[in-house]
C-alpha cells in the first residue's frame, strides 16, 4: 500500500512539473508574441509619424525634398527616410518613404502627394462680388448683384465705409450677404432683398463688419513682369489674343486703356493710368470656375457702354464706375476708393477671381497638399 502512495505521489509531482512546464513555455510564448506585436505597432507608428513630419515640413515649403535618406531616432526607435519627385502612373508626384525599426521589428511606408492649386484661396480683397475700400452706393432701378451660373456661390458685398441702396421706387435682389462697416442706408420699401444663395449657420444677411484690408497697388513695380510693354495711350478692340491659364499674357500700359473686343485664353493688364470698357469686353470661351481676364490699375474703372457685356476680375486703386443703363458685368470688383453703379437694369455676375491671374501680383498661397497613394509594408 505504501508503494503505491509513492508512486502516485511521484507520478503526480512529475505531472505536475510538465504541466508547469508547458505552461511557461506557453507564457513565453505568449510573452514573446507580446512583445513582437507590441514592436511591429511601435515601428508602423514610428514610420507614420515621419510620414506626418515630412508632409508638415513639404506644406510649411512646397520645395522641401530630402532626396539622400536621412536617419533619426524617434519615439525610442530610429527611422530613415526621403522626399523625393517621382513620377507615378505617367504624373509627377512627390514620394514620401519611411523605413521604421523597433527591436528588431520594421515597417515601411510610402506616401505619394501632390501640391492641389484648386485649394489654393486668394486674400479676402479678392473674395467678393463687390468690395469698396470707401462707399458701395447703387443709384439706379432694377440693379442685381447674383451667381453667375453656379447657385453654390454667394455674390457677396462689402464697404469699408456706407453701403447706400437706392433703387427709385424698383427692385433690387443680391444673392449674397451685405456687409458694411460705418452704415448701411436703404428703403426697404423699395423691394429690397438680400438673400444668400448658402447660409448653413443662419447668419443675418446683412451686417456690420470689419474694414477689410485693400493693398496698395503698382503697375511700374511689375513692368519687368511683362510680356509686352507700352508706355502710354493704348486702345485695343476686336480680338484679343492673351496666354494660357498657367502662362497668362501680361500687358503693361503706362497711360489709359481703352479696351472692348473678345479676349482668347488668360492675361492680366496692368495699368498706371484710367481703365475705360468702351464697348462689349467678351470671352471666346468663358471658363465656368473663375474669371479670365483680370485688370488691374493705380487710378479708376469705368464701364460706360449702353447694354454692354463685360467679363473681367478689376481691382482698381481708386474708384469703379459702371455709368450706363444695362450693363451686364460677369467676374468681380475690388476697389481702393467707392464702387458706383449709376444707371439701370444693371446685373453684377460674381464669378471667383482665378488665382492664376493674381500672381505675381498679389499674396496668393500654393494650395493644400492631397495625398494620391498610402502603403504599408
Amino acid at each position: 500500500m505504501g508503494k503505491a502512495v509513492l508512486i502516485i505521489l511521484l507520478s503526480s509531482v512529475i505531472l505536475f512539473g510538465i504541466i508547469t512546464l508547458n505552461t511557461n513555455k506557453k507564457l513565453e510564448q505568449v510573452t514573446s508574441d507580446t512583445v513582437d506585436h507590441h514592436s511591429q505597432i511601435r515601428a508602423r507608428n514610428i514610420a507614420n509619424s515621419m510620414i506626418q513630419i515630412a508632409l508638415s515640413d513639404l506644406s510649411d515649403d512646397h520645395s522641401y525634398r530630402v532626396t539622400s535618406p536621412q536617419t533619426k531616432d524617434l519615439l525610442g526607435g530610429s527611422v530613415s527616410f526621403t522626399v523625393k519627385d517621382k513620377n507615378f502612373a505617367g504624373e509627377p508626384l512627390i514620394q514620401l518613404y519611411a523605413e521604421a525599426e523597433y527591436f528588431g521589428s520594421s515597417r515601411r511606408i510610402t506616401a505619394y502627394t501632390k501640391v492641389d492649386p484648386l485649394s489654393a484661396s486668394g486674400p479676402p480683397y479678392f473674395s467678393y462680388a463687390i468690395l469698396a475700400g470707401d462707399d458701395f452706393r447703387i443709384d439706379g432701378a432694377n440693379n442685381n448683384t447674383e451667381d453667375d451660373v453656379n447657385p453654390l456661390w454667394n455674390s457677396n458685398t462689402h464697404s469699408n465705409a456706407e453701403t447706400e441702396l437706392t433703387c427709385h421706387g424698383e427692385n433690387y435682389l443680391q444673392e449674397g450677404f451685405l456687409t458694411y462697416t460705418t452704415n448701411f442706408d436703404v428703403d426697404w420699401s423699395e423691394g429690397v432683398t438680400i438673400s444668400p444663395n448658402q447660409n448653413p449657420g443662419g447668419d443675418p444677411a446683412y451686417s456690420s463688419a470689419p474694414a477689410v484690408t485693400i493693398p496698395p497697388f503698382s503697375a511700374a513695380s511689375y513692368i519687368d513682369d511683362a510680356d509686352e510693354v507700352y508706355t502710354g495711350n493704348k486702345t485695343y478692340s476686336g480680338t484679343i489674343t492673351m496666354g494660357t491659364k498657367d502662362n497668362p499674357k501680361i500687358i503693361y500700359v503706362g497711360g489709359v486703356l481703352s479696351i472692348q473686343g473678345t479676349v482668347i485664353g488668360y492675361g492680366v493688364f496692368i495699368v498706371q493710368g484710367d481703365i475705360n470698357i468702351v464697348g462689349d469686353l467678351l470671352l471666346d470661351t468663358p471658363d465656368p470656375t473663375e474669371s479670365k481676364l483680370a485688370l488691374y490699375t493705380d487710378s479708376t474703372v469705368t464701364m460706360d457702354y449702353q447694354n454692354s457685356e463685360v467679363h473681367a476680375q478689376i481691382f482698381a486703386q481708386d474708384r469703379v464706375t459702371l455709368d450706363e443703363d444695362g450693363i451686364e458685368f460677369h467676374g468681380s470688383i475690388t476697389a481702393g476708393e467707392d464702387v458706383r453703379i449709376k444707371g439701370d437694369n444693371i446685373d453684377i455676375y460674381y464669378k471667383p477671381a482665378s488665382r492664376s491671374l493674381m500672381v505675381p501680383f498679389f499674396e496668393v498661397g500654393d494650395g493644400r497638399l492631397a495625398i494620391l497613394y498610402y502603403n504599408e509594408q
